[in-house]
């Protein structure tokens, strides 16, 4: 049993390690610490000293205030939200012990090298936690490198979970020359020569493929597709909303709308972030059944009367598109644009009754064509987990739930002037956050035979006050680029609007918290990879195999305990 004193060396190795992993994301980014943060977890994965319950106690404390600090401004939105951020931040300090448990035992029983061992069980438990209760990828730890786009280029073929892996190499590395240097035992110092060695191999390989693409992308073809105006509000959002306040924040945007077209060339496309179209008119999308929810039904409305509700909001919606096209309108432009608008949709089919948070595609004149609706909800935002059991919840705390859309959207933009089409497909708010989502939706457009050329995000990120929540979303969402090698357009209320090429790099950002208007030209960006055919399912494969060798019972002579 280890004594006292490793149990403090322990625990000052954690909290530190957490400290270090916590100024490498934002708000600070200093991502070269992240890497000094994992060679103190492998110094904790190394040690051969066989740990007590304690101890995995103390690294989930530690872990759990590593995510309470990065989470913090989860808290902002509302306050039942101080209790989901508080829930969720001890939920996900349980993977930290997971990780290095089965780390450990890989080291100690198993006698696979250290990288290896950790490359396995963090990359395992990354995944693991994107599909859990929803899944939750904010935060991986190859974002902290999201603005190093020479390091990340291999998430095109195994995703985020690629950059992870390589900010553990480099971790790892730096933990093999420390032990190197200060053991005396010939034995060991042979050992992390040798794995150092291999550390530094495959850390050329990355900066060499990340190297050969960023060339690779300076080859493509550089005519834009179009040119989008992402309109971009200061208007927080508080959960208190009134009639007058949410009238100011939709005429600002139809200002901002207004100043984006006088000053900027030719727009193809106007996009305003998540649900700022809607003012206090929801779209109502009625199949016309005999059959009406119960919903409606007991509050005494029938067919006639939903007509009517039906009938005004549709013309008040008519009304507002007119002034958003009106206020689009350029003296010089050949043809007036599209229009992506983040819109509350009420879709009522018979018995059934659904709120929506949806993008709608709008045509040049104003018509409605299309919507998608977001089918990743944010659970405590959009709903609560098991509060169809218990609809007490929703009415303790004034919300009313959301329903999940159930398929992908690809919209066609055609820019007569340069004589090309483009697929555009949206994703609401934190859907960029789910990477096998975006991936799922571009193959799911795919099928239906529309080639997809840029991702659309809209965002109401006004809810985080311009907390580093933000940043954390935009970290994601260059990622997500340079995963499905697309274009990724951001209009984000509050912000960070931005234009994001195929590499990840960042074309033009506006500054959070002010009004601006970001004019994006996306380029067409045909590079192949992995991750466009396969997804995660290599990590997938990895995760299952590690599952088992942590899982199976250690042979006659490797038992140890860890």
């Amino acid at each position: 049993m280890p004594n006292s004193e490793g149990s403090k060396s322990i625990s000052l190795q954690a909290v530190i390690a957490a400290i270090l992993l916590w100024s490498a994301f934002p708000p600070l980014g200093l991502w070269p610490l992240g890497f000094v943060a994992i060679a103190i977890y492998a110094a904790l994965v190394a040690d051969e000293t066989p740990w007590r319950r304690r101890d995995y106690w103390i690294l989930w404390a530690t872990a759990s205030g590593l995510w309470l600090a990065l989470l913090q401004g989860v808290r902002l939105a509302y306050w039942p939200l101080y209790f989901g951020w508080m829930a969720l931040s001890l939920y996900l300090g349980v993977y930290t012990i997971l990780t290095i448990g089965m780390a450990r035992k890989f080291v100690h029983q198993r006698r696979w090298p250290l990288t290896i061992s950790i490359v396995i069980s963090w990359l395992s438990w990354e995944l693991f936690r994107g599909y859990f209760a929803t899944g939750f990828s904010g935060c991986l730890l190859g974002h902290i490198l999201a603005k190093q786009t020479l390091l990340i280029q291999s998430a095109s073929h195994f995703g985020t979970y690629a950059v992870s892996a390589l900010v553990i190499v480099a971790g790892c590395l730096m933990y093999q020359v420390y032990d190197f240097v200060r053991s005396e035992d010939y034995s060991i110092r042979k050992k992390r020569l040798v794995e150092a060695i291999v550390c530094l191999v495959v850390l050329l390989v990355y900066v060499t493929y990340g190297y050969r693409s960023l060339l690779d992308a300076d080859k493509l073809d550089q005519t834009p597709l179009f040119n989008a105006a992402l309109i971009q509000e200061n208007a927080p959002t508080v959960f208190e909303a009134n009639e007058e306040r949410t009238i100011q924040s939709w005429d600002r945007y139809l200002e901002q709308t207004k100043k984006a077209a006088i000053s900027s060339s030719e727009i193809n496309l106007v996009v305003w972030p998540e649900s700022t179209f809607t003012r206090l008119e929801p779209i109502i999308d009625w199949n016309r059944s005999s059959d009406l929810p119960p919903q409606l039904l007991a509050d005494n409305i029938d067919s006639l009367r939903l007509t009517e509700i039906v009938t005004a909001l549709r013309n008040e919606n008519d009304s507002k598109l007119q002034l958003i096209v009106e206020a689009a309108k350029q003296t010089d432009a050949i043809v007036s644009p599209h229009f992506i608008l983040g819109s509350d949709v009420h879709r009522i089919e018979g018995p059934k009754y659904e709120r929506l948070n949806a993008a709608l595609w709008v045509d040049p004149s104003g018509k409605r064509i299309d919507f998608y609706a977001k089918q990743h909800l944010v659970m405590f935002g959009e709903y609560i987990p098991f509060g169809d059991w218990f609809p007490i919840f929703y009415k303790a705390i004034g919300m009313l739930p959301a329903n999940a859309g159930s398929k992908s959207s690809g919209f066609v933009l055609e820019n007569i002037q340069a004589k090309t089409k483009s697929v555009l497909v949206p994703s609401v708010c934190f859907e960029n956050m789910v990477p096998h989502l975006l991936h799922h939706q571009l193959r799911e457009v795919a099928a239906i035979g529309k080639t997809p050329d840029v991702m659309i995000n809209i965002t109401n990120d006004g809810w985080f006050h311009g907390s580093s929540i933000s940043d954390i979303h935009l970290n994601n969402a260059i990622l997500a680029a340079v995963e499905n090698r697309r274009p990724m357009l951001i209009a984000a209320n509050v912000g960070m609007t931005a234009w994001i090429n195929g590499s990840g790099k960042i074309e033009s950002i506006a500054e959070r918290l002010q009004p601006a208007t970001v004019i994006a030209k996306p380029i067409r960006d045909n590079r192949g990879g992995g991750w466009q055919f396969w997804g995660d399912w290599p990590v997938r494969i990895l995760a299952l195999l590690s599952i088992l060798a942590w899982t199976m019972p250690s042979r006659k002579g490797q038992a140890k305990s860890v």
